[in-house]
């Protein structure tokens, strides 16, 4: 989430949302699809952009992985490096993104930062992961699948209307779509496997 839109209130509200049944749900899904891309792809170091606190760190470091966090939020980081204390493969940074140099990985993924970006800034960000690793996973939200749709803004959360729209962003960067995982029948949710084109 973009420091301007992402507060002290916004981070109270995203912890509350943690325990309810739908956010449990939601991790579920994203949990099992992620599983299964990460036996495939095996990576041996993950950059996790807009970690927040660190809730998918368990996934990356079981699968072997060295990780590379990044968070906007000095709270949710303090909150990660206290879930991987006592681990050495988890470096946990505080910055935000677009405009900041990142580490070069096996995998880089970004879940639940680019539905609240504008399009440019989604795109900029995406490029930015495209560059820094051959295989990237970001979640974004589709409302609308029509050809005609376009990015919304609806109470000031933009939304990625259409997966043909990322497609076209991940290609100028480089890149192409591998898989899309939707996260539950109801869900407007999708998690998109996206490989640099020399990769894919």
């Amino acid at each position: 989430m973009t420091p301007e839109r992402w507060n002290p209130a916004s981070r109270r509200r995203f912890l509350r949302r943690r325990g309810t049944p739908a956010f449990r749900a939601a991790d579920a899904a994203e949990r099992a699809v992620l599983a299964t891309w990460l036996r495939e792809l095996s990576p041996r170091t993950v950059l996790d952009v807009a970690s927040g606190d660190g809730r998918l760190f368990d996934l990356w470091t079981r699968a072997g992985a060295r990780v590379y966090a990044l968070d906007s939020d000095p709270a949710m980081a303090a909150i990660a490096r206290s879930r991987v204390a006592d681990r050495g493969d988890v470096d946990v940074t505080v910055g935000a993104v677009p405009g900041r140099p990142l580490p070069a990985a096996d995998l880089a993924v970004c879940v639940r930062l680019l539905p609240w970006l504008a399009e440019e800034t989604a795109d900029a960000v995406l490029a930015e992961l495209v560059a820094a690793a051959p295989a990237v996973i970001v979640q974004v939200n589709v409302r609308d699948e029509s050809p005609d749709a376009r990015a919304i803004s609806a109470g000031g959360r933009h939304r990625l209307e259409e997966l043909g729209r990322l497609a076209a962003a991940a290609d100028r960067c480089g890149a192409v779509t591998d898989r899309v995982e939707r996260l539950g029948a109801a869900s407007s949710s999708r998690l998109i496997l996206l490989r640099r084109r020399e990769s894919a």
